[in-house]
């Protein structure tokens, strides 16, 4: 009996702990979106990337092995999966940072008026294809993802 209630709480701690991880990256995502706005891309890019490698996750799992204390986090795809965050990031995220590029080739400046900014010029609107391209990627692979899911779910049910 101590033994089910002692899992239960593990399994509850560490969905919780990849639950604030989710709330952090979604944190980093406005933070990176702040920077943009303002020209400065490569510190967006470089928030936003620190947060999706997972290395919250990691620097977590690695100081509770250091304390000797085996609790499996789940990782970022998992919790994604039952939720819409992973549907989100491609279809909200990404329109929006190409949204602000456009905006900000469209008005001539940054829409934050602060230092530090990456200069484009209007011809540069082919910056975009790789931002395009990743929010489809993220979209796709989330619809593929849930629907491999969805089945081994259904063949593990029917047997």
């Amino acid at each position: 009996m101590d033994a089910d209630i002692e899992d239960r709480q593990r399994r509850i701690i560490a969905d919780a702990i990849a639950r604030g991880h989710t709330v952090a990256r979604w944190v980093a995502a406005l933070i990176s979106l702040l920077f943009i706005a303002s020209g400065l891309w490569w510190a967006g890019i470089l928030v936003l990337a620190v947060t999706t490698f997972e290395l919250p996750r990691r620097a977590t799992q690695l100081y509770l092995r250091k304390r000797g204390v085996d609790l499996s986090i789940p990782s970022g795809q998992e919790v994604e999966k039952r939720s819409l965050s992973g549907l989100a990031f491609g279809v909200v995220f990404i329109p929006v940072v190409c949204a602000l590029f456009l905006a900000e080739n469209a008005l001539g400046r940054h829409l934050l008026p602060w230092s530090w900014r990456a200069e484009f010029a209007g011809s540069d609107v082919y910056v975009l294809m790789p931002f395009v391209f990743v929010g489809l990627v993220v979209t796709i692979s989330w619809f593929v993802r849930r629907r491999g899911d969805a089945r081994a779910d259904d063949h593990a049910a029917s047997q």
